[in-house]
């Protein structure tokens, strides 16, 4: 099921959209799951744990679609609301390091890998 088509089943309902961002990272669809918790951050409280966790799991999810620029504010906001956010100091770390390399022309599917692989270590909170 789309998450058009989810969201008209469930509208708004943050427990149904975070279970639907589960099976997704479970079917590892990540671009898929981006959108859900896109649309998720927008019905959450700002500053909240919870907050914090869908921004991780977004960051995490825009580096496992190889899209780790897209990452970098989402895994910036986690740490303004929690400094000592340790999932997302390492998969920002990682997201910048990926840009950097690739800038260089020196990205390989070996350092996508390294990247992929801290994610995942520390990926999907809730």
């Amino acid at each position: 099921m789309n998450l058009e088509k989810y969201l008209q089943v469930y509208p708004n309902d943050v427990n149904e959209l975070k279970r639907y961002g589960r099976v997704l990272i479970e079917l590892k669809q990540y671009g898929d799951i981006v959108e859900a918790y896109r649309k998720l951050l927008t019905l959450l409280e700002k500053n909240s744990t919870e907050t914090k966790y869908i921004l991780d799991n977004l960051g995490c999810a825009l580096i496992m679609s190889g899209r780790p620029a897209e990452a970098i504010p989402y895994l910036e906001d986690s740490i303004k609301i929690d400094p000592k956010n340790e999932a997302a100091i390492v998969n920002l770390e990682a997201a910048k390091k990926d840009l950097e390399l690739t800038a260089l022309g020196e990205a390989t599917d070996h350092d996508v890998s390294i990247m992929t692989d801290e994610c995942q270590e520390t990926r999907f909170k809730l």
